[in-house]
């Protein structure tokens, strides 16, 4: 959807983005502060850093990327 970063953005419940997703339709996740609240993604497109991630980080909601890869989301409270 053209502008889904600044002007078409849904929260994750919202209907639209719903229906959307019942039809297999794909999604961006758009990262940033809110409320607070920092959201952050790591880019694990090398098993070795994947490896790192999972050994020293907490679990958290993942990804497989088109390449093969992994996103690791984490929040961050306060930006600390």
């Amino acid at each position: 959807e053209p502008e889904w970063q600044t002007v078409n953005n849904y929260d994750y419940g919202d209907p639209k983005l719903l229906e959307h997703l019942a039809k297999d339709g794909n999604y961006g996740v758009l990262l940033g502060h809110y409320n607070n609240v920092d959201h952050v993604v790591l880019d694990a497109d090398d098993p070795y850093l994947e490896k790192l991630v999972r050994k020293n980080l907490p679990p958290t909601f993942t990804v497989r990327t088109g390449s093969g890869g992994l996103h690791f989301y984490y929040v961050i409270p306060d930006g600390h």
